[in-house]
């Protein structure tokens, strides 16, 4: 209808199905939602509604202003919607931005989750103030502190004092024990209902409370030195594990009294019965791993960036975790490529097997620069991984920067891809190193490539009377197979 139909048979307006509206709403853009807002004062309503029902980022004095004036200046009810709030990079605030967004966090009583991250100016410009701001809060049930040391004073007592029961606390590594000695302990006691965890422990030398509701575990060592008993005492129904123990070289030819002491505790520990019977996912540097030397089976180890240098260390790792999944990273530069021990493989039972062991799926990230990379020389980094082990899906990602998964909302705050790598992956052909990655890996079943600022494209391989055929999953299929293989 005509606006003029409108003005004179109001009566015949269409009704709008809310529903429907709301469903078309989920889909859309942030920009395309700013722009439906100016439509009318229910379309207004119901695009800011959809907006604050989303994570809302924050970055600098500018987004802070017009957000409290948006929640502060708006109907109250907005309040309601507003559920995960990123907070990134605030070097410097103004004084207006500090107390409006005070305000803010004083009405926010429906915040679920709350990322706070190198935001130092926050805490230092208002004193306390913000920081008991944060700890009345009485719905938060996740919660992330990534600033810098000098706030740590702040964030201590906000923590303690929290009146919100967490499901999730994420506080930055403190390797120098900024938040005090006995942080982990108190926080044990004051969240008893952790199911995850990211905290940095001074040793593990000592006896610490335990956290018997914790599962999944993200745990810095101040002073480098590994304790498997200890760790499964203090977190005994753990299934995910991520430790940051710093210890990135090992001479495997000649390794320390403390590392073969730290090795030996830890193998006779398990053999009387002691430790996890098994895990879902395992995560470190290889050093760290090696160090820990967990021998329970664990579906899913994580090794970040491979090293011919430590090429026995990796075997040593597989060998005792025995996973189905690899996650790793590898380098393809114009003057360096990871190059890979050629035998044994690094995927094997043991030690003196060579027969290979049950890795089945691997996510490989290939770290890229911005100088151009050719399809030959992505082939030729890949594909020595692949002949001696017996794969069957295979996600290749190529990009300068990775993010894990559980650091999700970070992708919304990745820098943006430079035109010259933008070129540089526009020019790879993905049919030629889908083929070559096919015939590499004779049991492939599966390839997933995601090339950084192209479509990701997902391929099955047939293979069947001597010959190979590759077939290109259409995007809701791949979807679907991404998803299932990955889980």
């Amino acid at each position: 209808m005509s606006h003029q139909q409108v003005a004179e048979f109001p009566e015949r307006t269409p009704a709008l199905n809310l529903d429907v509206f709301r469903t078309v709403l989920h889909s859309c853009a942030v920009a395309d939602l700013l722009r439906i807002g100016y439509a009318s004062r229910l379309l207004r309503k119901e695009a800011i509604k959809e907006l604050l029902s989303r994570p809302v980022f924050l970055e600098g004095n500018i987004q802070i202003e017009s957000f409290c004036n948006l929640m502060l200046t708006g109907d109250p009810s907005h309040f309601s919607y507003l559920h995960t709030l990123v907070i990134n990079h605030i070097p410097y605030i103004t004084s207006d931005a500090t107390h409006m967004l005070l305000e803010v966090f004083n009405r926010a009583t429906g915040l679920r989750k709350l990322y706070l991250r190198r935001c130092e100016a926050l805490f230092t410009k208002l004193d306390r103030r913000f920081a008991e701001a944060i700890a009345q809060l009485q719905h938060l049930d996740f919660l992330q502190i990534w600033i810098g040391t000098e706030s740590h004073k702040y964030v201590r007592p906000m923590v303690l004092q929290l009146r919100s029961a967490l499901k999730t606390l994420d506080c930055d590594v403190d390797p120098l024990n900024e938040f005090g000695g006995y942080f982990p302990d108190e926080v044990a006691h004051r969240q008893p209902h952790l199911t995850k965890l990211r905290i940095c422990y001074p040793n593990l030398r000592e006896t610490w409370k335990p956290y018997l509701s914790v599962r999944v575990l993200s745990i810095g060592i101040g002073d480098q030195t590994i304790n498997l008993q200890r760790l499964c005492e203090t977190f005994p129904n753990v299934r995910e594990l991520s430790i940051q123990a710093r210890v990135f070289e090992v001479d495997l030819a000649n390794p320390s009294g403390e590392m073969i002491a730290t090795r030996n505790a830890a193998i006779a520990f398990q053999n009387s019965g002691g430790g996890w019977k098994s895990l879902d996912y395992l995560y470190g540097t290889v050093g760290d791993l090696y160090t820990l030397c967990l021998t329970c089976p664990v579906r899913r180890v994580g090794v970040g960036h491979y090293d011919f240098l430590m090429h026995d260390g990796h075997r040593d790792v597989f060998s005792r975790t025995r996973p189905r999944r690899v996650d790793m990273t590898i380098t393809c530069t114009p003057w360096f490529q990871s190059p890979i021990s050629a035998n044994p493989s690094l995927f094997t039972y043991g030690m003196e097997s060579a027969e290979p062991g049950a890795v089945s799926h691997m996510c490989l990230d290939v770290a890229v620069s911005e100088d151009p990379v050719s399809t030959r020389q992505l082939i030729e980094t890949i594909t020595p991984f692949l002949p001696t082990c017996q794969l069957e899906y295979l996600h290749v990602s190529i990009g300068m920067f990775f993010i894990k998964e559980e650091d999700d909302y970070l992708h919304n705050m990745l820098p943006p891809v430079p035109p010259s790598l933008q070129e540089s992956m526009a020019n790879i052909d993905i049919a030629e190193l889908v083929s070559a990655l096919a015939t590499s890996g004779p049991t492939l079943q599966t390839i997933v490539l995601s090339p950084v600022s192209r479509e990701r494209t997902v391929w099955t391989v047939d293979r069947g009377d001597g010959r190979q055929i590759l077939r290109r999953l259409d995007p809701y299929t791949a979807s679907q197979v991404v998803e299932r293989e990955e889980k």
